[in-house]
């Protein structure tokens, strides 16, 4: 017979045999180990270390993952500081993640579990570390008038600028004039 163990940890193995006259005779116990499989292995594709994020945009995580055989890979949970943000249960192993704090020194790593239960977790040497950063404001300049231009007191004058948003999915929502910083 094959047996195929669930769990890992001791396990005590006998048979029992029965005669055509219905009486048993059952062996000494033999005692065993299970010892878990080889765990699978991952490496974080993206983002590269020291990567700068930006705060409030989303930002595509992503890892190898592999299991040795016959296992196969069930699921690459991503963290960020020890905690989860988000479950890839299928190749390409990816999730969206959106930082919601500024701050230096973020760790991104992976657990991956497999089809036999056995887990890998990123050792911290191996952690991705990205900063987030405040999304770029939008760059502005003054248009007209030209620089030098000489300006008549009293008269008006118009006054225009150049705005383009840098942040992704951000637009140029106003722009304020000053003169003299007033």
């Amino acid at each position: 017979v094959n047996w195929t163990p669930s769990s890992t940890g001791p396990v005590v193995l006998t048979a029992v045999a029965i005669d055509n006259a219905s009486v048993s005779g059952s062996s000494p116990g033999v005692n065993v180990t299970v010892a878990p499989g080889t765990p699978p292995t991952s490496v974080i594709t993206s983002p590269a270390n020291g990567t700068n994020l930006t705060v409030n945009i989303p930002t595509t995580l992503t890892a190898s993952a592999s299991a040795t055989l016959p296992a196969t890979v069930q699921s690459v949970d991503f963290r960020v500081n020890g905690v989860s943000v988000g479950i890839a249960n299928a190749f390409p192993y990816s999730v969206v993640y959106t930082p919601t704090a500024i701050g230096i020194g973020f760790q991104i790593g992976v657990v991956v579990t497999d089809s036999q239960q056995n887990v890998f977790t990123t050792p911290a040497l191996q952690n991705v570390t990205i900063n987030v950063i405040s999304a770029p404001g939008p760059t502005v300049a003054v248009s007209s008038p030209t620089v030098g231009t000489s300006v008549v007191i009293g008269t008006s004058t118009v006054v225009s600028a150049n705005a383009i948003a840098q942040a992704a999915g951000t637009t140029v929502g106003s722009v304020q004039f000053f003169a003299n910083n007033v």
